[in-house]
């Protein structure tokens, strides 16, 4: 429904792995680690903008920043693939756009390249 405010054409399949936090379990006492969680959304990634870029600190961003719109919520430090073009992308940080909606929310990624590229 959020997303409805961007076009079509920019809306992208994605997904990112989330790990849950691990923790004891009382009754053994044992560690238990957290699962991989593996999430499909849909959003759209853009340049940055000449607005983004003023307000943004300087060296914060590079020529592989780019900002993704989307409904859904990510940390920090997550990575985010494309999943038609296989891009990666490293989330480094986000705002939420409460006034327009309470789930929609801009990130800043970083595109990166896979280390056997």
């Amino acid at each position: 429904m959020e997303l409805d405010m961007i076009l079509d054409e920019f809306k992208r399949e994605l997904k990112c792995g989330e790990k849950t936090e691990g923790y004891y379990d009382r009754d053994t006492g044992k560690w238990i680690d957290g699962k991989d969680n593996e999430i499909i959304f849909k959003g759209a990634i853009l340049p940055l903008s000449e607005k983004d870029l003023k307000y943004l600190q300087e060296s914060s961003y590079t020529l592989n920043t780019v900002k993704l719109y989307t409904d859904v919520s990510i940390k920090n430090n997550t990575y985010v693939t494309d999943i038609e073009t296989n891009e990666k992308y490293k989330v480094t940080g986000g705002i939420g756009y409460n006034q327009i909606h309470r789930n929609f929310k801009r990130y800043f990624m970083q595109r990166i390249d896979d280390i056997n590229a």
